[in-house]
């Protein structure tokens, strides 16, 4: 039963792992797509609507990939009390230090999306991402306040 767990768990962070490449990639492309919006033209009144429509699509896709990386980091987290709580003790500190990573990570998303949101002016969208990442930030804190917590008891 021990086996079988440990291998879900390594298969479920190797998957986190997976997407959150991913998601890193996708947030390159993401920034490319709002820089290439704000080199529009905007010369006349007509190019200048379509240049702030593709800036407000490009930043909301710029949103939802730090919006993932969010997710995949809470999930990774949670997953961590399941490591931490059959880690050996050599191990402590490479999960503390993933920990620690995984918090930077969810910190860096959400000042990205703070720093899109200010830019976007669909208010019903703000207030849906806000109170996402605002859960998702709870989430991660708790399920990394346990894993510390279960590592100290090691």
């Amino acid at each position: 039963m021990g086996a079988a767990l440990a291998t879900v768990n390594t298969q479920s962070l190797s998957r986190i792992e997976e997407r959150l490449i991913d998601a890193m990639d996708g947030d390159a492309a993401a920034y490319m797509y709002v820089i290439a919006a704000q080199r529009a033209p905007k010369d006349t009144e007509a190019e200048r609507g379509l240049r702030s429509a593709a800036i407000q699509v490009a930043l909301r896709g710029a949103t939802e990939v730090p919006l993932s990386i969010m997710r995949l980091c809470a999930s990774a987290l949670y997953e961590a009390t399941e490591v931490a709580a059959r880690a050996r003790r050599s191990a402590v500190g490479d999960i503390a230090v993933a920990v620690t990573l995984l918090r930077a990570a969810i910190e860096g998303a959400r000042l990205t999306i703070d720093a899109n949101l200010g830019a976007l002016t669909d208010a019903g969208y703000i207030k849906t991402v806000r109170e996402e990442f605002g859960t998702l930030a709870e989430r991660a804190e708790n399920a990394a306040a346990e894993t510390e917590r279960l590592l100290r008891v090691r």
